[in-house]
């Protein structure tokens, strides 16, 4: 070992390394680029709180892609905890499950 250590990424680094380099996002891609779960993303696309994919047509149907400037703007306007009209929600901590 020679003692020397490598400083640690910039943040402008770990985002170019985090984020998706296309506009176009699977489900699953979408999911972990609002840190959620496949799951829990599905189901905030089916109660309306995040958008409906795109469909791109292919010669055997469509292929379902999420906009990410869509995914911006409807996790912009998400409300915040303590929001006027919405109540604090209860906060799960992974040690509480």
């Amino acid at each position: 070992m020679t003692g020397r250590r490598t400083p640690p990424p910039s943040a402008r680094e770990l985002r170019q390394r985090t984020l998706p380099s296309n506009r176009g996002l699977s489900r699953k891609q979408s999911a972990v680029y609002l840190g959620l779960s496949a799951k829990t993303f599905s189901q905030s696309v089916k109660n309306g709180h995040l958008p409906p994919p795109r469909l791109i047509p292919t010669a055997g149907g469509a292929v379902e892609r999420w906009d990410l400037k869509e995914l911006d703007d409807a996790f912009d306007r998400l409300p915040h905890r303590g929001d006027a009209g919405h109540p604090p929600a209860p906060v799960r901590r992974l040690f509480d499950l």
